[in-house]
C-alpha cells in the first residue's frame, strides 16, 4: 500500500515512468489486478507517454522485488525499454492459440496467478505456457513478450 502511495506522489509529480513501475509492483507483489483507481492513476501517464511505454514500465514493474520498488522510488535507475527487441512478425503463427491468449495477458502486466485466474488453469500450466512463449520467441523476459504484443508482433 505505501508503493501505491508513493505512486500517486509521483504521478502528481509528474514522474510518470516511476509512477507506473510503482504502482505495477505495487500490485504485483500483492499479486492484484488494477481497479478503477489504478486507471485514473494512469490516465495522464498513457496520455504522454504513450500506451507502449506504460504497458513495457508495467510489465517490468510487476515483476519487481521489494528492494528493486523501493529502490525505484528513491531515485534509482529506471530500465532502459529501448534495448528491448520486438520480434519479427513471421514469428506469431508459432505460438499456439492458448499461448497467443497468454501473450496477451502478460503483455496487460498480469501475474502468473492473475492470469491462472482469469483463465481457470493453474498457476503451474501458466508459467509452463510463459516459458514455451519465451522459448519459441527467442526472448528472455517477460517484458519482450510485451513489446512483441503491443508491437503488433
Amino acid at each position: 500500500r505505501r508503493l501505491s502511495a508513493w505512486a500517486s506522489l509521483l504521478a502528481a509529480e509528474g514522474d510518470d515512468r516511476r509512477a507506473v513501475l510503482l504502482c505495477a509492483a505495487s500490485l504485483g507483489l500483492r499479486d492484484r489486478r488494477p481497479d478503477a483507481r489504478t486507471e485514473e492513476l494512469l490516465a495522464p501517464a498513457r496520455e504522454r507517454l504513450g500506451e507502449a511505454v506504460v504497458a513495457l514500465l508495467w510489465t517490468e514493474g510487476t515483476a519487481m522485488t521489494a528492494d528493486q520498488a523501493v529502490s525505484c522510488a528513491l531515485g534509482g535507475p529506471l530500465p532502459d525499454l529501448s534495448a528491448e527487441p520486438v520480434a519479427p512478425v513471421a514469428q506469431d503463427s508459432r505460438l499456439t492459440a492458448r499461448e497467443r491468449e497468454i501473450a496477451e495477458l502478460v503483455a496487460r502486466g498480469l501475474s502468473n496467478r492473475a492470469i491462472a485466474d482469469e483463465l481457470i488453469i493453474s498457476p503451474a500450466t501458466v508459467a509452463r505456457h510463459v516459458a514455451n512463449i519465451l522459448g519459441k520467441l527467442g526472448f528472455s523476459t517477460r517484458t519482450q513478450i510485451a513489446a512483441w504484443v503491443i508491437g503488433g508482433r
